[in-house]
């Protein structure tokens, strides 16, 4: 019977306005397992808004007014509820900077005048704070990375690092290369969910994780 209801909000998502869509997207949380589980929630995001969203991101990353189409989120993200992830800028060459002049959404534009939102890839494990700002300029956000509350990112912020301020900068990193270049080959974000809560008492510490590694490989990785 869930499935069923499921698939017909799906469906009649497409022709509601902005306040049933919200509707529609609180009803689905609260019946599909919530934000980091729904796979309803991922299609209605992925099919209706051009938004990819991987399994266990939560927070900010459903809210569609704050989220341009064609970001991809990875898996486990934390995104605070008002961040901005902008993927098309106003064109500061053109006559006008106005959208009646580039944005189909007010009329007919012609291929050549037309901006189109360009792909921004946020990583697995991303935390990204309160108030931040993703510029169009930017393309891509590294697993692992931390933005911190109020920055406004300009460029891309690479694996695991860690950057604040206007314009962010980055002031340090998570790890050592060695220690993330064995997080990285774990891929532990796509172990299944449920290993995961089984298995968070490791995740505390570096020494545990590789611990827990070693084990299940049943050989030494250092």
């Amino acid at each position: 019977m869930k499935k069923i209801i499921f698939k017909m909000l799906y469906i009649l998502y497409k022709w509601c306005n902005y306040k049933h869509k919200k509707s529609i997207q609180n009803f689905i949380k609260k019946f599909d397992g919530g934000e980091m589980c729904s796979l309803w929630l991922r299609k209605i995001f992925k099919d209706y808004h051009n938004i990819m969203i991987g399994e266990g991101s939560y927070g900010g990353c459903f809210r569609t007014e704050n989220i341009n189409a064609n970001t991809i989120i990875g898996k486990y993200c934390s995104i605070a509820n008002n961040v901005y992830i902008y993927n098309r800028d106003h064109p500061c060459r053109y006559v006008s900077t106005h959208p009646i002049f580039f944005n189909e959404k007010y009329g007919d534009i012609t291929d050549k005048n037309l901006i189109e939102y360009k792909q921004k890839i946020i990583g697995n494990d991303v935390w990204i704070g309160q108030n931040v700002i993703l510029l169009a300029s930017v393309r891509q956000i590294g697993d692992g990375a931390v933005i911190g509350a109020g920055a406004i990112v300009t460029k891309d912020i690479p694996e695991y690092a860690i950057a604040v301020g206007n314009p962010a900068k980055i002031i340090g990193y998570r790890f050592d290369d060695y220690t993330i270049d064995i997080i990285k080959k774990s891929k532990w974000w796509d172990w299944d969910f449920e290993k995961l809560k089984s298995d968070n008492k490791y995740f505390s510490q570096i020494s545990s994780f590789i611990e827990l590694l070693n084990y299940e490989q049943g050989r030494p990785i250092i």
